[in-house]
């Protein structure tokens, strides 16, 4: 897709440019990787509404791999799926995350991820072995990055994990019946207590 990339893996971040997506740690795991190998490239895909994308630059600038990354901007339909396609491994070191959508993104086009603690779904990722969960350190990124890329085998299991994953916790077929199970039991406490069924879903939640 991309010239600089041709021949090489794909270290990919998927996301909106803010502080909070760790990208900080990124860059400094993916520059310890980048010195001391040719066959990596770091592929930076996401919207930069913020101007945040300054500091990165400045980062891989000081790390000295700045020729070795590509920032596509804001990326959807076609483009992003071969995107996600065409990655090696899927980077979010985030010092803070509600869910990780990107992740599941990542995981549906049978990527293994690299996720920190702080992204909310890194139990099921470990349990379901869909990928490395580390800390928010740069040698424990750049550490998994590499195990990953060393290690096909393990990376193409992590990835048919992944898919397994999405597909039974995180398609609409796997939890549409769940929320509309909740959804019915609520509407029944509500009744028997006399309680509008609006106002009792708001209370925990559904519809917000």
């Amino acid at each position: 897709m991309w010239p600089e990339a041709a021949g090489r893996k794909v270290i990919l971040f998927f996301g909106r440019l803010n502080f909070k997506k760790g990208l900080d740690i990124l860059t400094r795991a993916f520059g310890q990787l980048a010195r001391k190998r040719e066959d990596i490239v770091l592929v930076i895909a996401g919207p930069d509404t913020e101007g945040y994308g300054a500091k990165v630059r400045g980062w891989l600038e000081d790390e000295g791999v700045r020729n070795r990354t590509i920032f596509t901007g804001m990326l959807t339909g076609a483009r992003k799926n071969d995107v996600l396609a065409g990655a090696t491994v899927f980077v979010l070191p985030s010092y803070s995350e509600n869910f990780g959508i990107a992740v599941v993104e990542a995981m549906a086009a049978g990527q293994p991820v690299v996720i920190s603690r702080h992204v909310n779904i890194c139990r099921e990722v470990a349990d379901a072995e869909a990928g490395l969960v580390v800390d928010t350190d740069p040698d424990k990124v750049a550490q998994a990055m590499e195990t990953l890329l060393d290690d096909p085998a393990l990376a193409q299991r992590m990835g048919r994990n992944g898919k397994s994953l999405v597909r039974d916790r995180f398609t609409w077929n796997s939890a549409g019946p769940k929320l509309m199970e909740l959804y019915m039991r609520v509407v029944s406490q509500a009744r028997a207590a006399g309680v509008g069924t609006t106002a009792r879903a708001g209370a925990i939640g559904i519809g917000q």
